[in-house]
């Protein structure tokens, strides 16, 4: 989502391209050349002046008696406790792959015919491959 506090007025949208046609706004030529040099984003800047990104894990409020924008990170990763298991990358590809087929086999479930959406990306790609693949085992089963 992206956002414009001038101070007075809050703007905001879930594409950039509708926050150019509400804000008028500068090419910020400092985060393009961070950009093509490969350095990752900073904070919430983005290509335009004034024209500001939620960050992942990040809420905006707004006060409307004092118009205050406060924006607060609600989850930090690094606070998780990892020490209890650490999972050599074979057994972490093993356990996702269960937990993704179980996940499938759940929505399965069904007095209806199944369908779904194939958008050629990868994770629709997995998703229908898996499907097929659930659909086919539990058609050879019966023989």
């Amino acid at each position: 989502m992206y956002y414009h506090f001038d101070g007075a007025e809050l703007v905001f949208a879930q594409e950039i391209k509708a926050m150019r046609a509400l804000v008028k706004s500068e090419m910020n030529q400092n985060r393009v050349a961070e950009f093509l040099w490969s350095k990752p984003y900073k904070a919430s800047e983005t290509f335009y002046e004034c024209i500001h990104q939620v960050m992942a894990s990040h809420f905006l409020e707004f006060d409307f008696n004092t118009k205050r924008l406060n924006i607060q990170r609600y989850c930090e990763l690094s606070n998780i406790d990892t020490s209890y298991r650490t999972l050599d990358p074979e057994e972490a590809t093993k356990n996702f792959y269960d937990l993704f087929e179980k996940s499938i086999r759940f929505h399965m479930r069904s007095d209806v015919s199944i369908e779904t959406c194939f958008s050629g990306g990868l994770d629709s790609s997995s998703i229908v491959c898996t499907v097929i693949r659930k659909s086919m085992q539990d058609f050879l089963g019966h023989f």
